[in-house]
């Protein structure tokens, strides 16, 4: 905002007055977001569906597992009626069925993920999980930036940037 400001006009304190501007602002507040702190460095995929990182977003009482490939940023979202550990795995048979088996999944440590359940699946399918680092989701990579930007757009004004 500021550099976009400073294009157009320029008085001494330009940068204090706009920073004040935008504490003051209860939409910007409510836009702003901290820049996400790195508390894992995820090596980098070489291929595409080596590494997905999942993870649910809730918006307006509607839970949706998400499912991003760390390589090509491709991003699957599923309405979920339940987030226990068989609609979870059902929704992955269907995302495996398309694009093949993952080498490692990385969630966070949600009950579904922790379960028998989940773990026999994964072990079935040779999987190798993951889980992010408790109490910080930013750790969970891609996935958690993609859960906010969802969040934000479905419950935004502006839905008509959302069309199918």
């Amino acid at each position: 905002m500021k550099t976009l400001a400073r294009n157009y006009v320029y008085w001494h304190g330009i940068d204090t007055d706009i920073q004040q501007l935008c504490k003051e602002c209860p939409e910007c507040q409510q836009k702003f977001t901290n820049p996400p702190k790195q508390f894992h460095h995820w090596e980098f995929s070489h291929a595409p569906w080596i590494r997905l990182h999942i993870d649910f977003a809730e918006v307006k009482q509607q839970k949706f597992l998400l499912i991003v490939d760390s390589f090509t940023k491709w991003l699957e979202i599923y309405p979920m009626n339940s987030t226990a550990a068989t609609p979870v795995i059902e929704n992955l048979y269907e995302v495996f069925a398309r694009y093949g088996l993952p080498k490692t999944i990385v969630s966070d440590n949600g009950p579904p993920f922790q379960s028998d359940e989940f773990a026999t699946f994964m072990k079935k399918n040779g999987i190798q999980h993951k889980f992010s680092s408790p109490y910080h989701p930013n750790s969970n990579g891609q996935v958690e930036r993609y859960v906010q930007t969802f969040k934000n757009a479905l419950n935004s004004d502006c839905r008509g940037s959302l069309r199918a």
